[in-house]
């Protein structure tokens, strides 16, 4: 049996690195700043590097490198960027058997213009993976110790139906939600949170999203729901906090 399957998006992701990308602040902004460049000039880039991003392959080839046996559901269309994410988890030592390729649609794409500060601005192209379905779960095949759910492109529907299928055949389950599932809101899917073992957040969504749930309580800087220990730590980045169990994958997950 595997350790993981991870399920959610995949993308092919290309980080453009210049000096000439420059921070302005300025009330236009959503966030305050902007990263701007010259309209019309050709920019030269100090780097170019293509990777594979997207929350399902990223976790997955974090476990794998773990030493987790993993496998991957995530929608590719069938095109290059799908060929070369699919060929990258495989030298990572993921299986793709779960994997599913779409005849139509394109597979989802990043450009990162990154300034040499390390600060960066993302253009994303979702892809095939903005309509992820049920069609794309092997559902009598998703046998494993753990599911490690990431974003669905806010498909809460699908998302309870995973969660469910694991508490029923009693699979371990952790769910790191995008921003469109944080959109709805907690109120929406507080029913099924009894059922998940990690709650995975970054500390950006924390903050906007999960003081949302009239059901959390406050303890020592963590939210947590219920005694099955679902919650949000507030830390910088991506945060985990481990459930009252022993499973190795959890006492890894610190």
């Amino acid at each position: 049996m595997l350790d993981v399957i991870t399920i959610g998006s995949a993308t092919r992701d290309v980080f453009l690195v210049s000096d000439k990308f420059i921070a302005l602040k300025s009330p236009k902004f959503e966030t305050g700043v902007g990263e701007c460049l010259n309209l019309g000039a050709k920019i030269e880039l100090d780097d170019l590097v293509l990777t594979t991003g997207g929350g399902a392959t990223n976790a997955a080839i974090t476990f794998a490198s773990l030493g987790f046996s993993t496998a991957t559901i995530c929608p590719v269309g069938d095109d290059a960027p799908g060929r070369d994410i699919k060929e990258t988890l495989k030298i990572a030592g993921v299986q793709t058997k779960f994997m599913k390729i779409h005849d139509s649609g394109k597979t989802g794409y990043s450009t990162i213009l990154t300034m040499k500060t390390g600060e960066r601005t993302v253009l994303v192209h979702r892809g095939v993976s903005a309509t992820f379905s049920s069609k794309d779960i092997p559902w009598k095949k998703l046998k494993a110790k753990w599911i490690y759910l990431t974003s669905l492109g806010g498909n809460i529907t699908l998302a309870k139906e995973i969660i469910l299928h694991a508490q029923k055949n009693k699979i371990k389950i952790a769910w790191n939600p995008g921003s469109k599932e944080l959109e709805i809101g907690l109120a929406v899917f507080q029913k099924i949170l009894p059922f998940v073992d990690v709650f995975n957040l970054n500390n950006k969504k924390d903050q906007k999203h999960a003081q949302t749930s009239s059901a959390r309580r406050k303890n020592n800087g963590n939210y947590r729901w219920n005694q099955r220990g679902i919650c949000a730590n507030r830390w910088d980045d991506n945060s985990c906090w481990n459930p009252p169990c022993q499973s190795d994958l959890s006492n890894r997950c610190r």
